[in-house]
């Protein structure tokens, strides 16, 4: 451990003081992003585009989304089935293929999906 004197004398040190920061830098920049979103985009949106970003078939699980997503699976799931529903995706088991990129880029972009 160090103590806050010793930490103050080591910030003067550029070295140290960008590792410290920037360890810490990209967590807090995607908590940022993730509180964002929550408050500003509908799950339906923030899901659409988790989807794009991960190419044509996404091996993830509904834990997974949903944790990336500051949501619970279940939720994911309903967002799912809704999207398959469309016939947006097609689900299995860990796995989601991308039916229609187009209408989900909409979505993201956009907004509601329908019921």
């Amino acid at each position: 451990m160090l103590s806050p004197t010793g930490f103050g004398a080591w910030c003067a040190h550029e070295g140290f003081r960008c590792f410290v920061f920037g360890f810490f830098a990209e967590p807090l920049a995607d908590l940022m992003a993730l509180t964002e979103a929550s408050a500003f985009q509908c799950l339906d949106q923030r899901l659409a585009t988790a989807l794009l970003g991960h190419g044509p078939v996404v091996h993830l699980s509904r834990q997974t989304l949903a944790d990336q997503l500051g949501t619970v699976r279940e939720i994911v799931t309903r967002q799912l089935k809704r999207f398959e529903h469309a016939g947006w995706v097609r689900l299995a088991r860990e796995r989601i293929e991308l039916i229609d990129a187009a209408a989900l880029r909409s979505v993201g972009t956009n907004g509601p999906t329908p019921p």
